[in-house]
């Protein structure tokens, strides 16, 4: 089956419109993914206040806890964070 260069040009024409229409949905989406993991960082350190001043160290374990185990929860990464920066931070005091 042979197309003309018409027909492929209008094919590409409305695949593009249909990709274009699913764009916000897609910003949407991402703001509110976006919206909700600020509100996870907030809890994270009301939960631990006095991780604040912490937060590169946090940051670090946070993105190592969640690549060596992309089955837990953001949750459980967070609450796995609290208390390996508490022993990593208890440590650093007796030093």
């Amino acid at each position: 089956m042979n197309i003309t260069e018409e027909e492929l040009t209008t094919r590409l024409e409305k695949q593009k419109q249909e990709i274009l229409l699913l764009i916000p949905a897609i910003v949407v989406k991402h703001i509110q993914d976006q919206h909700e993991y600020k509100k996870l960082v907030d809890d994270f350190y009301k939960a631990n206040p006095e991780l604040i001043k912490e937060r590169l160290l946090i940051q670090k374990l946070t993105n190592q806890i969640a690549a060596n185990d992309p089955a837990l929860s953001v949750k459980e990464v967070f609450e796995e964070t609290a208390k390996q920066a508490k022993e990593v931070l208890k440590n650093n005091e007796k030093l």
